[in-house]
């Protein structure tokens, strides 16, 4: 019985460790042709979520892609809790 605790335990933090890696980051140059199309852009993917861009404001935000947060919108701060902001 403890075997099989300790093997559900280790694959769960197997799980939680490996959950958000880095799927895609798209390129500047991508970033700019798509620019003038949306005002939404998304400029990395990741398995829990993705970073989008504010085409207007050009602030950053975290997308989730949870079951049940989906689509929740985070706006990104730097270390002095400003709006990150890309440039």
């Amino acid at each position: 019985m403890k075997k099989i605790v300790c093997l559900v335990l280790m694959i769960i933090l197997l799980l939680t460790l490996c959950s958000c890696k880095t799927m895609s980051n798209i390129d500047d140059k991508s970033y700019e042709n798509k620019v003038k199309r949306t005002r939404f852009i998304k400029i990395e993917s990741y398995e829990c979520g993705s970073i989008i861009v504010d085409n207007e404001t050009n602030v950053e935000y975290w997308m989730s892609e949870g079951t049940y947060n989906c689509g929740t919108l985070t706006m990104l701060v730097d270390g002095s809790g400003n709006p990150k902001v890309r440039k």
